[in-house]
């Protein structure tokens, strides 16, 4: 059974970056130099402890995040290996915001790459501390110079290279930790030993040359370091860390290293550099939620063992075999064997078994987890990603977890009819428990639609359900949710009469209607003088309007952005009733919107592009050619001249049905982009009619 550990003797880091930098190979490499495996795993013989899954196994890439955990010096780094496919955002930002710091690998050749920079910026915006561990320095053209200037130019980051590599390439045998002053080295290739020595004289000047620079560093965050800079006194290596320590707590400075996971170069450092730099949960002393017993009123939780237990979910792992598995991070007091906590999204009592942590795809059983403390639960019922568990007496939401919307879509069912209901109860579940995938019945459209972060990501996912359930299905693209509007003011009147024996039906109704503001919806007013229609039947015309609107007059899409004025009419004694004034308000509408130019209208997406600029010119080209605008463009300007520029556009829906694909082929896999919606917009001519002829075949289905 592992160990109790303090909050303030934990590191929660989780290492990120583009994939294909080596990422799954750094996580077995800490958990080999940290004694919890034997060997280092590697794709080619799917070896790699983080990527036991059978679809993992078989695409040879990271899909899910995986836990591991080690133990240093009494303080445990519980380490999360997070997916690099920019389809799997999902999975890396819940665990990125579960740790209080990351690793960015970046690889030794290819340098900033266009995951370099999408998680470089999330990691900003969370203000989260980060170490670059420049990885695959044993390759061709390795470059770590070159790397630490990109790393600056193209982040506008503000470094400190905290190692210098010992040869390049082939010739790589180690490192100079620039604190320890020190050269370190494998005892031999792959060796977990590492043989601690003096610095080789041939880099004798490079190294001084970092550590004077490093000094500097320091002294700029403290100013008892200051004085002691300014009056030319020594730095040991604890004033060293001090003063360094200080800046990346605080996010104004990174720290950068290298070496080769592969090959346990460089790693002893790194291990060092997270264990005296980066934070402990101790450390981020308070959390915000939101209390329920006082109308969701937001507060602040103290990361504190002696505090009433609160933990959030940041990710869910369904075992085909062992069942489904809560990773949690405990904010506040200590998730405990046999006890109760209250899932608050759904008001459910949840009993917890026992506790444990894993090291991929094996569970080690815990006393308990303390504040601050990453670990599993296995079998919550309820339980599934972003939900917040905390004891029953204080009811607490923690919104922690912030993710982003789905980006590519399948129209999907079932081959075989009678496999329907399961397809969609199957579905339905993975909806809940990834919060990345999305599963819906559109109504409109009446599909059942598959959503997620890109082609990959739903691919995979489907991938699974048939590999798991055995079930085959049709895919093909989503119809579009189109909408209608008018385009100028008109009036209609419209009588309803009808006698059929007994009381009749009797209702006019005097309607005006007009355009108002986009995403406006709908505006209602009664002008009625004299009591020409008695006051009970005025919601009776709101209602017959309401109902009108579900189905426009040029393709019987939904109706969107009109104000209607009800300024006239008349009713009977008897044979009136709030029903007669409904339909008569129906056919009214109908009859003012033709004459009203009614207009098509069609969703139009926010799209921001992440893109290598070697391609802008290639990508702008297609925005507009997919009828979109370019907003704003980042990153190439006499400020900044990155190699990875952000587009922001707007683009519509239609046009976006493939675009995952062939943004990809349009710039050979160095662009991703997020989506979300914007507004509708008028659509005219050639593709309208298109649509209306779509929509006619469809509803004659």
């Amino acid at each position: 059974m592992v160990k109790e550990y303090s909050s303030g003797d934990i590191r929660n880091i989780a290492i990120v970056g583009h994939a294909g930098t080596g990422k799954s190979t750094l996580f077995d490499s800490l958990l080999f130099n940290g004694g919890k495996i034997q060997k280092i795993g590697s794709h080619n013989d799917d070896s790699l402890v983080s990527d036991f899954d059978i679809e993992e196994k078989k695409k040879k890439m990271s899909i899910h995040t995986s836990l591991g955990f080690i133990e240093v010096d009494g303080i445990k780094f519980n380490i999360v290996d997070c997916p690099g496919h920019a389809d799997l955002v999902g999975e890396r930002r819940a665990a990125i915001l579960a740790c209080q710091a990351a690793i960015i690998v970046v690889d030794s050749v290819d340098g900033v790459q266009v995951g370099t920079e999408k998680v470089w910026r999330f990691l900003d915006e969370e203000k989260i501390p980060r170490i670059i561990f420049v990885n695959k320095m044993d390759q061709d053209r390795a470059s770590y110079s070159k790397i630490i200037e990109e790393l600056k130019t193209e982040l506008h980051a503000n470094l400190v290279s905290l190692c210098i590599p010992i040869g390049e390439g082939n010739s790589l045998k180690g490192v100079v930790d620039i604190i320890k002053m020190k050269s370190l080295m494998p005892k031999e290739n792959g060796s977990r030993e590492t043989i601690t020595g003096d610095i080789p004289s041939e880099y004798s000047d490079a190294v001084n040359e970092e550590r004077k620079h490093g000094v500097e560093i320091a002294a700029e965050g403290d100013d008892e370091l200051i004085e002691l800079f300014l009056e030319g006194k020594e730095f040991d290596e604890e004033l060293l860390k001090r003063g360094i320590r200080e800046q990346i707590i605080d996010n104004k400075l990174f720290p950068a290293i290298c070496g080769s996971a592969m090959k346990s170069i460089g790693i002893t450092s790194l291990i060092s550099l997270i264990k005296n730099f980066m934070p402990s949960p101790a450390e981020q002393t308070e959390t915000n939620a939101l209390d329920l017993s006082k109308n969701a009123e937001e507060i602040s939780i103290k990361t504190n063992p002696k505090e009433k237990t609160s933990a959030v979910v940041w990710k869910t792992y369904i075992d085909q075999y062992a069942g489904k598995f809560s990773f949690v991070r405990v904010i506040s007091g200590e998730l405990l064997p046999d006890s109760e906590v209250l899932n608050t999204d759904f008001n459910e009592i949840e009993r917890i078994g026992k506790i444990y942590t894993m090291i991929g795809k094996d569970i080690h059983e815990v006393p308990k987890l303390s504040s601050g403390d990453i670990g599993v639960l296995q079998k919550l019922d309820k339980t599934i990603t972003a939900n917040t568990l905390c004891d029953p007496s204080r009811p607490l939401k923690i919104p922690m977890i912030k993710l982003p919307r789905p980006v590519f879509s399948y129209a999907i069912k079932a081959k075989d009819k009678k496999d329907e209901d399961k397809l969609s109860q199957i579905l339905i579940k993975y909806d809940e428990q990834y919060p990345t995938i999305e599963y819906l019945y559109n109504p409109e459209t009446k599909e059942s639609v598959i959503s997620g972060m890109g082609q990959l990501h739903v691919d995979l996912t489907l991938e699974e359900v048939k590999d798991k359930y055995k079930i085959d299905f049709i895919i093909s693209p989503p119809r579009i949710a189109y909408r209608e509007t008018i385009t100028k003011q008109s009036e209609a009147q419209y009588k309803h009469k009808k006698q059929s024996g007994g009381h009749g039906q009797y209702a006019e109704v005097f309607l005006r209607i007009s355009p108002i503001e986009r995403s406006k919806g709908f505006e209602f007013k009664e002008s009625i003088v004299g009591g020409a229609i008695p006051k009970q039947y005025i919601p009776g015309v709101e209602k017959g309007i309401r109902e009108a609107m579900e189905c426009g007059v040029i393709a019987k899409y939904p109706v969107v952005d009109i104000k209607a004025e009800l300024y006239d009419g008349s009713f009977h004694a008897v044979d009136s009733s709030e029903l007669a004034f409904k339909l008569a308000s129906a056919s009214a509408l109908k009859m003012a919107m033709q004459i009203a130019n009614p207009v098509l209208l069609e969703p139009v997406m926010n799209v921001r592009i992440y893109v290598d600029k070697q391609y802008m010119g290639d990508v702008m080209n297609d925005i507009t050619a997919r009828r979109g605008k370019v907003l704003k463009m980042e990153g190439k300007d006499e400020n900044r001249d990155s190699g990875i520029n952000v587009i922001s556009a707007q683009i519509p829906s239609a046009e976006l049905v493939r675009y995952s694909i062939d943004l990809t082929t349009l710039t050979q896999n160095k662009a991703m982009f997020e989506m979300s919606f914007s507004h509708y917009e008028p659509v005219t001519g050639k593709i309208a009619e298109k649509v209306i002829e779509e929509r006619k075949k469809f509803l004659e289905e």
